[in-house]
């Protein structure tokens, strides 16, 4: 599955290296967005989750992931991470 959050379009795909466990690669974001995400092997980078909170349901991902726009875009304008 494939959504566009702000500027961002990211997708949803099974975890490869975490069974049970959704990904969310971020294939387009605005200049200059690029906070915690990692490299994927020449592929789009992916949202880092904490190692155990990666997210097991399509809704908990699609919710983190609104998360992280909201975050990202809060520290690219300067503002607080978490305001």
């Amino acid at each position: 599955m494939v959504e566009d959050i702000g500027g961002y379009r990211v997708r949803y795909c099974h975890d490869v290296e975490h069974e049970g466990k959704v990904r969310v690669y971020v294939e387009n974001r605005p200049a200059g967005a690029n906070e915690h995400l990692l490299p994927s092997g020449g592929g789009p980078p992916h949202i880092c989750f904490k190692p155990g909170a990666e997210p097991s349901s399509g809704s908990e991902a699609r919710e983190m992931a609104r998360r992280f726009v909201k975050c990202s875009e809060n520290a690219r304008r300067g503002r607080g991470f978490h305001e």
